[in-house]
């Protein structure tokens, strides 16, 4: 609790000078020695007399003096002066053990930087430093004025430790209870009793106290406004969230689509991977150029041709994958490719097919490798005729 330590409002006497020491003394001398003198010219002859003497003759005056300014320090150390009205008179002034309000960050960049301002434009006052300073302030990064900033919650923090602790002093309250009771006074008229003074002291003061809790419930009703905004705010998005969520989940018409969807992809993905599952077996019976066919193979293709290769291959892989269980068919989109003009150009990869490579002579149409093609043995476009081959129709 900060409480004043002296109880009288009376201010130490100020030290008196060497000087006046000296002058009491010497009065007393001129007196006796001429008692009609006058004060101007004894003030003239102690002036005199001063002037001529030397430091060591005025040594034990300024001891005298030095003691006097010690015992001044000490007693104003402990001495705190009582508020004062206002020039217009109509409050009083703040207490002297109040705590220091804090400073803001702007302050703590003002009273850095300046000095090396005012030095910078010497003769120019607060006020036409005023505008420099602001320029300055605005041209700081964020990270610059951290520092600042840091230093003003540390200010602010310290403000509000303090103010827990501060109570008035006794030298305050007496000055604001003689203020108050003057006041009220010359606005009632002398006629008024010091009880009902008394009175109307006490129920302006509890409507202050009053007035000032309302502020503060007040602005933590505000505070608490906009919170409960925020967080509804929150709550609609949240909302609306699930409700798409379940509008998704309960339209049939959707989930039919996103069913279709992923049964396509997933048939697409089948039949890449039963595609490359057939290209890599052919290669494997029968390589890039031919140079893995068997004595079997090759003589297919001499007596039955690249359709009846087609067939074989696509016979062999089927039973090759009924004999592993996989019960698998050679794809149609893969064996197309697979019956060229030669069974090892189906077989390459087409990004070995450069740009710089060759034009190839015209070649055959594609063949239909599929099971499909080698069940029908017919020669229309998808039943085991050349792909891109047109109908040719007898005209009557």
């Amino acid at each position: 609790m900060i409480e004043a330590t002296v109880l009288d409002n009376k201010k130490p006497k100020r030290p008196c000078p060497a000087y006046q020491y000296f002058s009491a003394e010497q009065r007393k001398v001129f007196k006796v020695d001429d008692p009609t003198v006058k004060a101007t010219d004894l003030s003239k002859k102690v002036a005199e007399k001063w002037k001529g003497m030397s430091d060591s003759q005025r040594g034990p005056y300024d001891k005298q003096a030095n003691a006097d300014k010690k015992r001044f320090n000490a007693e104003m150390c402990d001495y705190i002066e009582p508020p004062k009205a206002t020039k217009s008179g109509k409050r009083l002034g703040k207490d002297p053990m109040r705590p220091k309000k804090p400073k803001t960050a702007y302050l703590f960049y003002a009273d850095k930087v300046r000095p090396g301002i005012a030095k910078k434009h010497p003769g120019q006052g607060v006020t036409m430093l005023a505008p420099i300073l602001a320029a300055g302030w605005k041209l700081l990064s964020e990270r610059e004025r951290k520092a600042y900033q840091t230093q003003a919650e540390k200010d602010k923090e310290r403000y509000q430790n303090a103010m827990k602790e501060y109570t008035p002093g006794p030298v305050y309250i007496a000055a604001r209870d003689a203020f108050v009771a003057k006041r009220d006074q010359a606005k009632h008229g002398d006629g008024a009793s010091a009880e009902t003074l008394a009175q109307i002291t006490s129920l302006t003061a509890e409507n202050k106290e009053l007035t000032k809790a309302n502020a503060e419930q007040a602005k933590e009703l505000a505070k608490n406004a906009k919170t409960i905004e925020r967080q509804n705010e929150k709550i609609e998005k949240l909302g609306e969230r699930l409700q798409k969520k379940k509008d998704k989940a309960d339209n049939p018409e959707k989930q039919a689509k996103a069913a279709a969807r992923a049964a396509k992809a997933s048939a697409k993905q089948q039949a890449n991977q039963e595609q490359q599952s057939y290209l890599q077996w052919t290669r494997s019976v029968w390589g890039e150029k031919g140079e893995k066919a068997s004595a079997e193979l090759k003589r297919v293709r001499d007596t039955e041709g690249d359709l009846g290769l087609a067939k074989h291959l696509a016979e062999m892989y089927r039973v090759e994958m009924s004999s592993s269980g996989k019960k698998r068919s050679a794809p149609a989109a893969a064996a197309e490719p697979a019956a060229a003009a030669e069974p090892a150009a189906a077989a390459e990869p087409a990004a070995k097919r450069t740009k710089s490579s060759p034009t190839p002579k015209k070649q055959k149409a594609p063949i239909d490798v599929s099971p499909r093609a080698s069940r029908s043995g017919s020669s229309k476009p998808g039943r085991g005729r050349p792909a891109g081959a047109k109908n040719k129709t007898k005209k009557n």
